[in-house]
């Protein structure tokens, strides 16, 4: 599966990571990249057995399932290719954390 998720670079003076700029589906999908690009981070700590802070982060998949909802129908099921990277993504994290050591950093 090809990773769905593009990003975007914001200024490093942008405070708010979700702009109100742009649609829903637009926000939504920021979101989800900033989700991806978090965990895949993770991963990759993870698999250099660096210690990984996951605090938060069922914070954000719930506003990123909130932001999903809010969609209507048809929006929602363009935003299922994020979505489902974003899943794989975690069970790739989820494989490494349970397949490391201890942390070693």
């Amino acid at each position: 599966m090809s990773n769905a998720i593009q990003t975007l670079d914001l200024p490093a003076s942008a405070a708010d990571p979700l702009p109100l700029k742009g649609s829903p589906l637009d926000r939504a999908r920021l979101l989800a990249g900033s989700l991806c690009n978090t965990v895949r981070l993770s991963n990759a700590l993870a698999g250099a057995r660096r210690h990984v802070d996951l605090a938060g982060l069922d914070a954000t998949v719930g506003l990123l399932c909130a932001k999903a909802l809010d969609l209507d129908p048809a929006q929602g099921r363009m935003l299922l290719p994020e979505l489902s990277v974003i899943l794989d993504e975690l069970a790739m994290l989820s494989g490494t954390l349970a397949g490391r050591g201890p942390p070693i950093g």
